[in-house]
């Protein structure tokens, strides 16, 4: 093509070959059309109020957007960091604390946990919704490895106050979910926790160089809070409270240790020579040589005790060590003013010897009670994942009813009554509840993982049994049992 004809325009087809086309019309008539369309969808959906209109500013509030920036940058960012940071060395220093946070979090949610999608119709459209669903959340499941996970999300809510997971998708299908460090994550809201700008709803930060290394759009981030205040953009650490209370437990229980080393062992005094004679320095240093009395040179040096000898000059005598080695009120003070914090009672991991049985079962019943607060907040971060992963493959969340079953810590007695009750409200004519939801719900006691599996199972049991399953018969149809 010659040099000069490269930006001639080119020919409308429908106008013959030497009349010009110009498209700008018709781009301006198209966007404008686009643009009126939008604007009436804008109007019928509901808006916020505009920020103007009210004068609570949340519990983050500030006076200006430059001073909100420098709060966040030197409040904030560093402050969490710096508890995050106490908190890792205390788990790290303090044994007692460490293995409460683990056998909190493993009680909880370490024997796994059932998704069922609960089936409200039997054939059609929804039931194959419902079908998708159960499958999807199955898959997820398998291929992130929600159920492997899920304790060290636990472990990091509890202990760093906050939860990011990233949600990783590829070719249409959610593929991972990866946990993000709490100490680098910033959730990008106002000063009344509002997002506004969800493409860039989360950044990660370099904690050496604050270099912003990614940004993250809303739908990216799950982000779980613990102890979390409505209006604040971030949650809590358990152990908040207990930093300077570790530091002086620990302290005690060292200087408990020196003293013990120092005043407990056994010490004698040798007096050398007799009242009216007494011996001279050089009769002491033979006696200490002679009878290898080396605990007067080596203090603390944790001397063999020996017989000694000597001639009738020499006298020797115990001296009572400290009489108070065993008084630790102190330490005990602290010890009860830590454990509350943890969320269980010292009895359950091992100082229970002054508790009786009958309070024992309070105090489980009580630690059972701040574990569903955990298993509550964890529910709702799972739900968001498996609602991301339906909504890529086209299925709408909202029509899907499905249920989040963790294994229920409770004891014997109480597991029966709640079984009790169950079999009860199945046993109600007309039953309250159905066969399958009977089996959802007491799956967790009878240890059993894949409900639709069971009721397969359950359904042979009555083909083969039908006169030892005379109730379950009427509940199930005869197209569910040759199903």
């Amino acid at each position: 093509m010659p040099e000069d004809d490269r930006n001639a325009p080119l020919p409308n087809p429908a106008s013959g070959p030497d009349v010009a086309y110009n498209p700008v019309p018709r781009l301006v008539s198209y966007f404008s059309a686009l643009r009126r369309r939008v604007a009436q969808i804008q109007r019928r959906m509901p808006t916020p109020p505009p920020d103007y209109r009210t004068t609570e500013a949340g519990a983050a509030a500030s006076s200006s957007p430059r001073v909100a920036e420098i709060a966040r940058l030197y409040v904030e960012r560093y402050d969490r960091r710096s508890v995050i940071l106490d908190v890792k060395k205390m788990l790290a220093r303090n044994p007692l604390i460490a293995q409460a946070a683990q056998m909190f979090v493993d009680t909880a949610v370490s024997k796994g946990f059932s998704v069922t999608v609960e089936r409200k119709s039997k054939r059609g459209t929804k039931a194959g919704t419902e079908a998708a669903a159960q499958r999807e959340i199955d898959r997820i499941n398998r291929t992130c490895k929600v159920a492997e996970r899920i304790p060290s999300w636990g472990k990091m809510l509890l202990t760093e106050g906050d939860l990011f997971v990233q949600l990783v998708e590829h070719e249409g299908e959610l593929v991972d979910t990866e946990a993000m460090p709490a100490a680098g994550i910033e959730r990008m809201t106002n000063e009344r926790d509002k997002f506004t700008d969800v493409l860039a709803a989360f950044r990660q930060i370099d904690v050496g160089t604050n270099e912003v290394l990614a940004e993250f759009a809303l739908w990216q981030i799950v982000h779980a809070r613990w102890n979390y205040r409505d209006g604040e953009r971030y949650g809590a650490s358990q152990y908040l409270q207990m930093r300077s209370f570790s530091e002086a437990f620990l302290g005690m229980v060292d200087d408990m240790t020196v003293r013990r080393k120092t005043r407990g062992p056994a010490r004698r005094f040798h007096r050398i020579g007799t009242p009216d004679k007494p011996g001279t320095q050089d009769d002491v240093n033979n006696y200490v040589r002679n009878n290898n009395v080396n605990d007067l040179m080596h203090a603390g040096k944790y001397p063999q005790t020996l017989d000694y000898f000597a001639t009738g000059n020499v006298e020797i005598k115990d001296l009572h060590g400290d009489a108070h080695l065993g008084d630790i009120g102190d330490v005990e003070f602290i010890l009860n003013l830590i454990m509350p914090r943890t969320g269980i009672a010292k009895g359950l991991i091992g100082f229970g010897e002054n508790v009786s049985r009958d309070v024992l079962d309070e105090q489980r019943e009580i630690f059972y009670t701040n574990q569903d607060l955990l298993v509550d907040v964890l529910n709702i971060a799972l739900r968001r994942i498996y609602d991301f992963g339906m909504m890529l493959k086209g299925i709408n969340p909202e029509a899907v009813t499905y249920s989040i079953q963790f294994e229920e810590r409770m004891s014997e007695a109480a597991k029966l009554a709640k079984v009790q009750s169950y079999l009860d409200m199945y046993a109600a004519n007309p039953p309250l509840i159905t066969d399958e939801q009977l089996i959802q719900r007491v799956a967790p006691y009878l240890n059993v993982t894949d409900v639709q599996a069971y009721v397969g199972q359950l359904r042979q049991w009555i083909r083969e049994r039908p006169a030892s399953a005379v109730h379950l018969e009427g509940h199930f149809s005869q197209r569910e049992l040759k199903q």
